[in-house]
């Protein structure tokens, strides 16, 4: 019998799953159950270490994230492999890989699960802070607008995605550009940017959809790139992206690449949720570990789930874009 591992956090945006009928549903799938109360880091340190098969993460993308973490410790072919009930606020990495399921239907596939690389990202700068291994991305790292925007954004006053616009529209209007030299899997790029956002999965932050085709098993990050007279015409994008008419503007593009790195002064870097302050100028280079960890997915038949909008943020962007 496989061993299952699972991580609750209580404390998460959703309540839909009791820890009883988690541990009820993981055994129903035919797993030796194991769990472990985690409330500190030094908790996921020891419990991590024990042998499993697969761990199961009942939480949101922040619980996901800590749980990789100590996974990526483990030595390539002796890391368990994962899985996520989505019961945070956001959910972006779970919402991505199986669109619309519950976590009853999400438990029910664990009986015969389908195997699916899963890529994540690493950011490496040179500030205090930004300690190589420490700021892995699951989600989308970056620089620029969305950076700033989310270290001024005040999750704990309320993660929803009319707040996160309400922020990023402030922050458009005075936010000055940089001129940023990209080296990006031999290539290189110098023009003036308000953002650079490293793409993992198709949405980062409070549920907003920044790359609608990113595929965080296919090796490549998608990096969006917002020029400088691209500001106003950026979150027309968004609307565009949630709305489900990808329209691509003229001035914001999206690469395929699988390494970057860049020069930057005084610009935030974010890795997922977690903000690195920068003073003075820094390299930043974004990394990605292709195939790092595997996952363990429901089989999705086509048209038995189908893709959720993003509710909040199209009741959002239809009151009208900015123009």
């Amino acid at each position: 019998m496989k061993r299952a591992r699972l991580i609750y956090n209580s404390s998460a945006g959703n309540t839909s799953g009791s820890l009883s009928s988690l541990l009820e549903g993981i055994k129903a799938a035919g797993y030796e159950t194991h769990y472990d109360v985690t409330v500190s880091e030094e908790d996921l340190d020891v419990v991590l270490k024990e042998p499993t098969d697969v761990v199961v993460v009942a939480g949101g993308d922040g619980s996901l994230r800590a749980v990789v973490k100590r996974l990526l410790e483990h030595p390539i072919g002796a890391r368990p492999a994962l899985t996520v009930l989505p019961l945070g606020t956001a959910n972006n990495v779970a919402n991505m890989l199986m669109p619309g399921m519950t976590v009853p239907q999400i438990l029910g596939g664990l009986s015969n699960p389908v195997s699916k690389p899963f890529d994540i990202g690493s950011v490496r700068c040179e500030v205090e802070g930004c300690e190589p291994g420490e700021n892995i991305f699951l989600e989308g790292a970056g620089v620029g607008l969305f950076a700033n925007m989310m270290a001024d954004y005040q999750p704990d006053e309320g993660k929803n995605p009319f707040r996160a616009l309400q922020v990023m529209t402030q922050t458009l209007s005075t936010f000055a550009p940089q001129t940023l030299t990209l080296t990006a899997d031999e290539q290189q790029l110098s023009e003036s940017f308000v953002m650079l956002e490293v793409m993992n999965t198709n949405a980062v932050g409070p549920r907003l959809p920044l790359a609608p085709r990113a595929d965080a098993g296919d090796g490549f990050f998608d990096v969006v790139l917002v020029r400088e007279d691209a500001r106003v015409g950026f979150l027309n994008y968004v609307t565009n992206v949630v709305s489900g008419s990808v329209e691509s503007l003229p001035n914001v593009e999206v690469k395929r690449w699988s390494r970057l790195e860049l020069t930057c002064l005084d610009w935030a870097v974010h890795a997922d949720a977690e903000v690195i302050p920068v003073r003075g100028e820094s390299r930043v280079s974004f990394e990605m570990m292709a195939g790092a960890l595997e996952l363990w997915l429901p089989e999705l038949q086509p048209g038995d789930v189908p893709a959720q909008p993003l509710p909040l943020l199209t009741k959002v962007v239809k009151l009208g874009a900015i123009k």
